[in-house]
């Protein structure tokens, strides 16, 4: 049925608007590959999303038809004058899936990652006095090997913990500061 109408409409220069609440990401797949993404030239998705503590708004374009569109996705803002759109959202992953969460940019930034990974709530407070005390490689693990005698991890996690951290330092293979 839509497939004739839009047909119809169409023919008789006649713009159409489509929309389909999309409440996850399988039903955005389903919509953009079913038989109704073939006859559309252009699909839009808005969704809202939580982004540093707020409820925000972005879009995207999933398919501009005849164009090498941009990908990439773009907070908006509903104002008195009306919609503004954003710069393109950089450093974030999984804002189409709901899960959103900042990626980190830098090797400070995900050292820091790492921590809150196996220290949680404490993270930053301790990451932040190994870093007063100089961001190296020595003082990372001492670290790790402090909480580990201390007990505030066991000796499992601090192996992974320093499994990845030099994982990290070493694959980045980047100065670390002094």
């Amino acid at each position: 049925f839509a497939k004739r109408l839009y047909l119809s409409l169409k023919q008789h220069g006649v713009t159409t608007l489509f929309t389909s609440a999309a409440d996850t990401k399988e039903h955005m797949k389903e919509f953009t590959g079913s038989k109704l993404s073939t006859i559309t030239d252009n699909i839009i998705f808005l969704r809202h999303v939580e982004m540093e503590g707020e409820l925000g708004h972005v879009l995207t374009l999933l398919k501009v038809k005849g164009s090498n569109h941009s990908r990439q996705i773009h907070r908006y803002h509903i104002t008195h004058h009306g919609i503004r759109i954003g710069t393109p959202l950089i450093g974030y992953e999984g804002i189409l899936s709901g899960t959103t969460h900042k990626v980190a940019t830098n090797l400070e930034e995900q050292i820091l990652q790492i921590f809150q990974r196996f220290l949680g709530p404490i993270a930053n407070v301790l990451f932040e006095e190994v870093k007063e005390e100089g961001l190296t490689e020595e003082n990372i693990f001492s670290s790790i090997d402090k909480l580990t005698k201390d007990n505030i991890i066991d000796k499992e996690a601090g192996k992974l913990f320093r499994n990845q951290i030099n994982k990290l330092l070493h694959h980045n293979k980047q100065p670390m500061n002094q």
